[in-house]
């Protein structure tokens, strides 16, 4: 095997391995509740109010811990944490769109519906 090779097969496995978790069951619409400014947790849970506050909890340390957010605590007592992109995390956003928008046209063009729930604040 020479070197390309093996360098290729990396950047496949690390592909793969990202894309696996953009776009596990939930990623993108908490990425997608991000896109525009920080929110809170309880934020969150009110856009996205099918998902329970267990799977969010464990799903926003999963996009942590990947560099895909980023957690800050607030600096006055009551506020708490808030939970925004990290910043290379942005560039990925203008392709999200791309792909809710394509999925939206295909679903309306498709006898099939998909049965997509998307909070109000988030467009597609």
């Amino acid at each position: 095997m020479n070197s390309f090779q093996h360098v290729g097969e990396a950047f496949d496995r690390s592909s793969d391995q990202l894309a696996d978790l953009l776009f596990a069951k939930w990623n993108v619409l908490i990425l997608r509740c991000l896109k525009d400014e920080p929110k809170r947790f309880t934020d969150l849970r009110a856009l996205l109010p099918a998902i329970s506050a267990k799977v969010l909890t464990a799903k926003l340390r999963e996009l942590q811990v990947a560099c895909l957010i980023r957690r800050e605590e607030l600096s006055t007592s009551a506020a708490g944490n808030v939970y925004d992109l990290a910043a290379g995390t942005r560039e990925l956003i203008p392709a999200l769109d791309e792909i809710f928008a394509w999925t939206s046209a295909q679903s309306r063009r498709s006898s099939v519906s998909l049965q997509l729930e998307f909070p109000a604040e988030i467009t597609v």
